[in-house]
């Protein structure tokens, strides 16, 4: 085990870190999974689209753009 990791409260933030980009990775391919199994594909572009949009205007808002 890495040094870094023997800290309690630094392991502790490297695996939520972890998890939370597993998450972020994870979500649109189930998302997609989910419409298309549905028989929603025609939603698809719509969701993608809202969540393109909500990125663009949170990172526009941080001097990103």
């Amino acid at each position: 085990m890495p040094a870094t990791l023997k800290h309690k409260r630094f392991r502790r933030f490297w695996f939520g870190q972890l998890f939370s980009a597993i998450g972020d990775g994870v979500f649109p391919v189930v998302l997609v999974a989910l419409l298309l199994a549905r028989g929603e594909s025609h939603r698809l572009g719509v969701v993608r689209g809202a969540e393109a949009a909500g990125s663009l205007v949170f990172s526009c808002g941080r001097g990103s753009c």
